[in-house]
């Protein structure tokens, strides 16, 4: 599936819907899944010929409003999303591609680059902010049509928050997704030692524990 993050956002009857963000053939895919292979709803996000259309946009933002350094971009993103750290090796090839295009510009600071946007890139910015917004807009319609069928409004509900949180240009659950994926690949790393069945109970103890910690967060 290429770079992927799944974490699971809610349930449906015996399922449980995971929110799939995958970079696949140059595209982001979003999906909503009812386990980790099968998807029961995918969008193609932003398309790009020579780039992920998802970290275009992102290195676009990041300079909306500060001129960086190459490494001052990969910070940025890093920090904004936490969960995510581009390598200099995706960085700077689209950097001179968007140079070539026109869509930054480049002035030198002592040893350090620092780039900017553009007017154009200033405008592609925007361009691909309406597209974005487009494409959630119309996953929100079509996800309130499924709550007004589903007898889980609960979960309708929780899924229109999380379009409506990435319709912001925000990551869903950006503050712990590091501790998520430690938990997941805990559980996988069980699952994989076939450690599961003989620790059920003691590994079912623990993920209830940590389970009433949390509701009592207030």
């Amino acid at each position: 599936m290429g770079n992927a993050l799944c974490v699971p956002v809610g349930k449906n009857g015996n399922f449980i819907l995971y929110l799939k963000l995958s970079t696949k053939r140059k595209n982001l895919n979003i999906s909503i899944a009812s386990d980790i292979s099968k998807s029961i709803y995918r969008i193609k996000y932003i398309g790009a010929d020579k780039m992920s259309g998802q970290l275009k946009l992102v290195l676009l933002k990041s300079l909306e409003n500060d001129a960086l350094s190459g490494y001052s971009i990969i910070k940025s993103i890093e920090q904004n999303t936490e969960c995510w750290k581009p390598s200099t090796g995706s960085i700077y090839p689209l950097l001179n591609n968007l140079l070539e295009d026109g869509l930054v510009e480049v002035k030198k600071e002592g040893r350090k680059k620092l780039y900017s946007l553009t007017e154009g890139g200033k405008n592609e910015l925007k361009q691909l902010i309406e597209r974005k917004n487009e494409i959630f807009n119309r996953l929100i319609d079509d996800w309130k049509v499924y709550a007004s069928l589903s007898s889980k409004k609960d979960d309708a509900k929780f899924m229109l928050e999380i379009f409506e949180t990435m319709k912001k240009g925000e990551i869903p659950f950006k503050e712990i997704n590091p501790e998520l994926r430690e938990f997941r690949s805990a559980v996988f790393r069980l699952f994989a030692e076939k450690k599961l069945p003989g620790n059920k109970n003691r590994i079912k103890k623990i993920i209830k524990e940590a389970v009433k910690k949390l509701e009592d967060v207030k």
